[in-house]
């Protein structure tokens, strides 16, 4: 726990970088931007600034649902972990001992991709997004046909032989989940780990929610479809706050409904190698050396810099 001086010194460095965080708002053209900082246990400040929705001028606050897009896949990995954890899978095991996955293109690929690989973005097979993203970003691949088309990916390079981001592989283990729990994917998430964490707001579709207290997208994403797996979570500042929490007290080894959280958050495979320090990514999650001019290099500003 940080003392009073040290939470007060933190909250006026961040205070003097607020005017920086306008002017990004600003440049981009955002909406919105909301923002929450967790130090030494405790959540020492929130701040939104501008509108959830432009025309109705409705402010944005730390409850404000936003679609939390690819971090959506650190919880997947924690659903995986706590499956780890009760013997129901095994890091590393062969996909297909849970999901009938298989590769047309790469056989060994389909024999020997584990759940690890499929995590990690490690399988070799093409990311293929627009075989599944629509114009609209709707999903224009019915569920029954996602294992098919994966089978038919065409590869990008060897098992294991390097990085290339994903998204099919975890719609795969998304059915892995629901084949082992025998709940849909986002019942066992909230169910074993939002409810217990008390992430009360975050869900899978946005008019789940009691209230319209959401940030309004330009398109709207069809996230009540298998894709939600790697994208789907709409979240607030309030909630992720709860979701630093929980992980830093299992990497800690205190008490947590989450499980594997060491394993989860380690280094799995390089992303690039251009830089002295680290850019990697575990399962659901990328790591980086800090300061660094890597921290966009699995958003869409990476190839823009």
């Amino acid at each position: 726990m940080a003392s009073d001086v040290d939470s007060d010194a933190v909250r006026s460095r961040i205070g003097a970088l607020c005017p920086t965080l306008d002017r990004i708002q600003d440049n981009t053209r955002s909406a919105s931007i909301s923002i929450g900082v967790f130090h030494h246990g405790e959540v020492i400040l929130t701040r939104s600034c501008g509108f959830r929705d432009v025309e109705s001028q409705a402010p944005a606050d730390s409850e404000t649902n936003y679609l939390i897009c690819s971090s959506t896949k650190a919880f997947t990995a924690a659903c995986c972990g706590i499956l780890v954890d009760e013997g129901k899978l095994e890091w590393a095991r062969p996909l297909q001992s849970y999901v009938p996955f298989r590769s047309v293109v790469d056989p060994v690929i389909g024999e020997r991709a584990t759940v690890q690989d499929a995590l990690s973005h490690n399988t070799g097979l093409a990311h293929m997004d627009l075989t599944w993203l629509g114009v609209e970003c709707d999903c224009i691949l019915d569920k029954e046909h996602l294992l098919e088309v994966v089978s038919h990916l065409p590869t990008v390079h060897d098992l294991r032989s390097g990085f290339h981001y994903n998204n099919y592989m975890y719609a795969v283990a998304g059915l892995g989940i629901e084949k082992q729990s025998g709940r849909l994917w986002f019942d066992f998430l909230k169910e074993r780990i939002l409810e217990p964490i008390a992430m009360h707001r975050t869900v899978t579709n946005s008019t789940k929610l009691p209230d319209d207290n959401v940030a309004e997208p330009h398109v709207v994403l069809d996230t009540t479809l298998y894709i939600g797996k790697t994208g789907g979570v709409w979240s607030n500042v309030s909630d992720m706050m709860k979701w630093a929490k929980a992980l830093l007290a299992a990497i800690h080894h205190e008490p947590s409904v989450l499980k594997e959280v060491p394993t989860i958050v380690s280094h799995k495979t390089n992303i690039t190698t251009s830089s002295i320090g680290e850019n990697a990514y575990g399962l659901g999650f990328a790591r980086a050396t800090i300061p660094s001019t890597e921290l966009g290099m699995l958003s869409l500003n990476g190839p823009q810099r």
